[in-house]
């Protein structure tokens, strides 16, 4: 199951993010997961879902959707000129989308 999450920037003129992301919001989706369940995200970030000897955490998220020309890159960062973003995230596992959506009803930053 797939889930579009609206985000909104509170200071679009200081949002600065880094070119690659994707650790930074991968964290941030444990985190959030965590809140659901401490000890659901802690078997999933060190052991996860298993067979065959490998490893699997059942969730996958877009890269940031930013409305066009609402960002400029600039070396190595990407500078936010709006406060409108989204992101997708997909869960295989029920267990581990419920503890996301259970831990998204808290007000929430990144």
């Amino acid at each position: 199951m797939r889930f579009r999450l609206s985000l909104v920037v509170a200071e679009p003129s200081h949002a600065i993010l880094p070119i690659n992301y994707q650790y930074p919001l991968s964290a941030w989706i444990y985190k959030t997961i965590n809140y659901g369940n401490h000890e659901f995200a802690n078997f999933l970030h060190q052991k996860g879902f298993g067979t065959a000897g490998k490893a699997y955490k059942f969730f996958t998220f877009s890269h940031l959707m930013i409305p066009r020309k609402g960002m400029m890159i600039a070396g190595d960062r990407i500078i936010l000129k709006t406060n409108q973003l989204s992101l997708e995230v997909g869960f295989l596992a029920p267990e581990v989308m419920q503890h996301f959506i259970k831990s998204t009803r808290i007000k929430q930053t990144f």
